[in-house]
């Protein structure tokens, strides 16, 4: 760390990292023109060094480029929408996005300072309240797990914000997402090159609605026997494990994609091909070892949201935008991982509940 007041300089991380002033300049800003290991390594450089951005100089120069104004705060609100505190820090999808959003604030020069909706004693107008007398005026709002519509009474002439994921808003803020479409493309690109010919899909009913149906739409359209991908969808599970396994052996899929890692167990209790084996995740996380599937990269997510209050931070933008603006990121495939097989094309194994492989020699 630097004494007390001293102020650590672009030059003294360049000549430390052996670069030069506009590189070290370009990687702080997460400029996706410096390659991701030469941004780390500065990076590393200007924390060991003691560096903070100064978020002031940057809406001056954001001015001087002809921005109209460089009203800013060092601190941005993180208001956790209908989520507890305690399921902010266990979930893993909402660890990521705290994570990069923190990350992200500070790489920009500023705090972030977090806020909980759920409590009974806090009304939107007071929680509003409390962030605008803190001097806070940049607000990110989380995903929302639960509603498929959320609605606040907030002051928004007062604050820059944008939320994160694709719950409809009202009104309508700038917002960071993953591309749901796109991810359930690339899982069924990723199954044809496994040579899965009838990959199925179980998908959460209430998250198939919130996102507008658009995992619904990629699936029917990009599927490789369109005439059959109605009936290889599920809304939902199925009630029972007996219609879960008549479900699988009516319609004999080589593949499932699950809507979410809570969907595994139903299938993996099942002693039966294909439960098994062959089966992904549309939302997955580090700690599902063996299985693949898409990561939404949450963090990244959450790193978008940021930028998109501190561009209208810098820009002196508030209240409720006449266009907002949407970031989608499609994710990656993680797959297959040690556990997924290659799907054969053939179809003379069926699921039966009364006949496991086991009894009969498979």
């Amino acid at each position: 760390m630097p004494p007390e007041g001293r102020i650590i300089t672009l030059r003294q991380i360049a000549k430390q990292a052996k670069l030069s002033v506009a590189t070290v300049s370009y990687a702080l800003r997460g400029h996706p023109k410096v390659p991701e290991a030469t941004r780390n390594h500065v990076l590393e450089i200007a924390s060991s060094l003691g560096f903070k951005p100064n978020p002031r100089v940057a809406a001056l120069m954001a001015h001087i480029r002809g921005s109209r104004g460089p009203g800013v705060g060092e601190r941005i609100a993180f208001v956790w929408v209908h989520t507890s505190e305690e399921e902010s820090r266990t979930h893993t999808l909402l660890q990521a996005v705290r994570s990069g959003a923190q990350r992200r604030a500070l790489q920009c020069g500023y705090e972030m300072e977090e806020f909980w909706l759920d409590g009974k004693a806090m009304s939107d107008q007071r929680l509003a309240k409390v962030i605008s007398t803190r001097g806070i005026t940049g607000i990110v709002f989380s995903p929302v797990l639960h509603e498929d519509q959320v609605e606040l009474k907030f002051p928004w002439k007062d604050f820059s914000c944008a939320v994160i994921g694709l719950a409809r808003w009202k009104p309508e803020l700038h917002r960071a997402a993953h591309h749901l479409y796109v991810g359930m493309h690339q899982t069924l690109e990723e199954l044809a090159r496994l040579g899965c010919r009838r990959p199925a899909v179980v998908l959460n009913q209430e998250a198939n609605s919130r996102s507008l149906g658009a995992w619904e739409a990629a699936f029917l359209l990009h599927h490789p026997d369109r005439a059959r991908a109605p009936q290889l969808m599920l809304r939902g599970l199925p009630s029972s494990r007996a219609e879960l396994v008549a479900w699988l052996a009516a319609q004999e899929p080589d593949w499932i994609i699950l809507h979410n890692p809570e969907m595994l167990r139903a299938f993996q209790e099942l002693d039966a091909w294909p439960a098994r084996s062959r089966l992904s995740v549309l939302e997955w996380y580090p700690r599902l070892q063996g299985i693949p599937g898409i990561d939404q990269r949450f963090d990244q997510i959450a790193e978008s949201a940021v930028d998109l209050v501190v561009a209208q931070l810098i820009s002196n933008e508030r209240g409720i935008p006449g266009m907002p603006r949407m970031t989608l990121y499609g994710g990656h495939w993680t797959g297959p991982g040690p556990a997924a097989t290659a799907c054969h094309q053939t179809s003379d194994t069926r699921v039966a509940e009364s006949r496991p492989l086991r009894e009969r020699g498979e």
